[in-house]
């Protein structure tokens, strides 16, 4: 198990496999960073950060499929409402000379 704990690595595991059912062959890639994987995690009080890339931009079925399954684990462990930080992105935007906001939005340079 990872130095994270159990309730962690469950949450990890519903969201990754989620991601997979919803986004198929779209999915390239799941990436956690943050005070988990600096292993400064306070259980009960921090944050899970994750980055999912995406082949393209989500379809709008891929879109209320992710809303679903985010529903879904609040529903499924309510511990985590409000805790679990998700950015989507498609490759291309990794390759665009753009800032990301906090918020999503993309800016031109």
């Amino acid at each position: 198990m990872a130095q994270w704990g159990p309730d962690v690595e469950k949450l990890l595991t519903r969201l990754a496999d989620g991601q997979k059912q919803a986004l198929g062959d779209d999915l390239l890639g799941f990436y956690v960073f943050g005070s988990v994987v600096m292993r400064d995690f306070d259980p009960g009080i921090s944050d899970v950060d994750t980055v999912t890339v995406l082949r393209s931009d989500p379809t709008g079925a891929q879109l209320a499929s992710l809303e679903r399954l985010h529903r879904e684990i609040v529903e499924e462990i309510p511990e985590w409402e409000d805790r679990v930080e998700v950015v989507y992105l498609s490759s291309r935007a990794l390759t665009l000379p753009r800032r990301v906001l906090a918020s999503g939005t993309y800016l031109p340079r």
